[in-house]
């Protein structure tokens, strides 16, 4: 079975984590989790709650990659990438009308 796991708002950084752990354990191929930032009046669960997700100590070798979404930019994907993040998902992000300045931006991070 292949596919992907979309992970929004939970009880904690555990059931995230487990939640994930189970996707990968079925087969799924990555998992998107969010909102890392909040926007508008929405907060984020925060860079430390991504990095306990993506720092699974159950987790298969290699592990599935997790993606940040949720208010990331240019900016603040570093602070993903540095917690364990495979790479970022946007919608906002990629609306912009310099998209390809924006992906030059996000591949120098790399």
């Amino acid at each position: 079975m292949s596919g992907m796991l979309a992970m929004h708002r939970t009880d904690g950084q555990q059931s995230a984590a487990l939640s994930i752990a189970a996707a990968e354990a079925h087969g799924a191929d990555f998992a998107v989790f969010g909102p890392v930032f909040g926007k508008d009046s929405q907060s984020g669960v925060g860079v430390a709650q991504l990095q306990a997700v993506c720092d699974r100590r159950v987790a298969s070798t290699p592990r599935m990659p997790v993606l940040a979404l949720g208010g990331i930019t240019v900016e603040n994907a570093t602070q993903c990438l540095a917690a364990g993040s495979a790479g970022v998902a946007g919608i906002r992000l990629f609306q912009r009308p310099d998209v390809q300045n924006v992906v030059r931006q996000l591949r120098s991070l790399l």
